[in-house]
């Protein structure tokens, strides 16, 4: 359990955070002229709000599970201030341990 809980909360984080910067720019209501946003509209009521809710769960875990251990692996810089593996910093930042690697994640 506590092996999908971390990476669930971090990407529910980040979900909360996506949707209180472009909240605004989210359509209401099914767009007429179809496309994209309306196929989703369509999915969303054919499939009720508990599949929803299963996939946006399915979404925050995914996105937590890449951002909580080594999160410049996705093109986010290290900071000092976020919540993870000192060894797991981008090599040559400013920030960077006396580590190359990265033991948490894995050297991919």
């Amino acid at each position: 359990m506590r092996d999908v809980r971390t990476p669930l909360a971090v990407g529910y984080v980040w979900l909360l955070v996506a949707w209180l910067l472009f909240s605004d720019r989210v359509p209401r209501f099914r767009p007429v002229e179809g496309g994209l946003v309306s196929a989703l509209f369509d999915l969303g009521s054919v499939v009720g709000k508990g599949a929803l809710l299963a996939a946006v769960s399915f979404v925050a875990y995914l996105i937590g599970a890449l951002l909580s251990h080594c999160p410049w692996r996705v093109g986010l810089p290290p900071v000092s201030w976020m919540p993870f593996d000192p060894a797991c910093r981008k090599p040559g930042s400013p920030v960077t341990s006396t580590r190359t690697s990265c033991p948490g994640c894995g050297d991919r």
